[in-house]
């Protein structure tokens, strides 16, 4: 504190303008270094107003990631004619470096974007890991091709790649995308066994549902990230798998898939999730239809589902107005 500054304290405390506490107060808050997280405001004196936030400057704006988006899908979209217009001419080992091309980039790009850490980046980079995912597949699956190995045992070996690549990449956080890939490849994965297995399905839908049930029961608990699309997602995978069980008989498959459809609907009213409500929903007509089809004939079948359709839509209008019309 300079002289000058000194003496104008000295002026406001002869005038009566301060006390002498006060003075010294300012002295001495002018003389130290003040840290008030560590010590607070000085005695006599009132806490400084903490400074207005500054929005964090992006990086990667929205009109960069759609612009990214786009790029991308068109530098894939001409590199996919250009390469696909050749892929037969050239050799297993070309179509194998390629493939290993188109996963090193998807990998490291999206390696890359997580380390901005910014939404938008984010995002992108779950992209190109899914294009990474995708190389590495094809990769496999020319060399296992090249091999003469069967069908089945390709769409199941590129499965389980698929599988560990997206569980790797996933590793429960807050990336839909690489969870929807992890599922994709148990979809692959399953394909390849019903195919080797001479089209025995049921199995495999008993399977699927505990699989997609103990998803949807973990994801519920908060033990699966991230919480709505794991919902969303087991929710279509149990309602799949009860369809599968139509190959031991018809009718059970669609009342397996009715009932799960709502236990969907409920969890969906009770947890006010709305993605998860509409799976639920969308499934609920598809087994109702199916199981309608089943027992009656196609005019009737039709006829009651119409009349089911018209009775949940009156009753939701009904609820709407009454709820619009309750007072606050």
């Amino acid at each position: 504190m300079n002289a000058r500054t000194g003496d104008q304290l000295q002026e406001w405390v002869d005038a009566e303008l301060l006390t002498p506490e006060q003075a010294t107060a300012i002295r001495t808050y002018e003389a130290q270094e003040w840290l008030p997280e560590l010590s607070g405001p000085p005695a006599g004196l009132p806490p400084p107003e903490p400074p207005g936030e500054t929005a964090p400057t992006l990086r990667f704006t929205l009109a960069a990631e759609v612009a990214s988006y786009v790029g991308s899908v068109l530098a894939l979209f001409g590199g996919a004619v250009v390469v696909g217009s050749r892929w037969r001419d050239v050799g297993w080992p070309s179509q194998v470096a390629i493939a290993l091309v188109i996963a090193l980039v998807g990998f490291g790009a999206g390696a890359w974007l997580r380390t901005i850490r910014e939404a938008g980046t984010d995002r992108f980079a779950g992209v190109m890991w899914v294009l990474g995912t995708g190389g590495g597949g094809l990769a496999l699956g020319v060399v296992l091709h090249e091999g003469a190995v069967d069908a089945g045992v390709i769409a199941l070996a590129i499965g389980t790649l698929v599988l560990v690549l997206g569980l790797a990449l996933w590793r429960n956080l807050d990336r839909p995308l690489q969870m929807v890939t992890a599922m994709v490849g148990v979809g692959i994965g399953v394909g390849g066994l019903i195919d080797l297995t001479g089209e025995v399905v049921w199995p495999f839908g008993i399977a699927a549902w505990i699989v997609a049930a103990t998803a949807f029961a973990l994801a519920h608990v908060g033990r699966l990230r991230p919480r709505v699309p794991v919902l969303a997602a087991s929710g279509v995978g149990a309602l799949l798998a009860s369809g599968m069980l139509s190959d031991l008989d018809e009718q059970l498959g669609a009342a397996v898939a009715a009932v799960t459809a709502v236990v969907i609907i409920v969890f969906g009213l009770v947890d006010h999730t709305t993605t998860v409500l509409v799976v639920g929903v969308v499934g609920f007509v598809v087994a109702t239809q199916a199981l309608l089809a089943t027992t009656f004939t196609g005019v009737a079948a039709s006829g009651i589902v119409t009349l089911v359709g018209l009775v949940i839509v009156i009753v939701a209008v009904v609820r709407s107005v009454r709820g619009a019309n309750r007072p606050a």
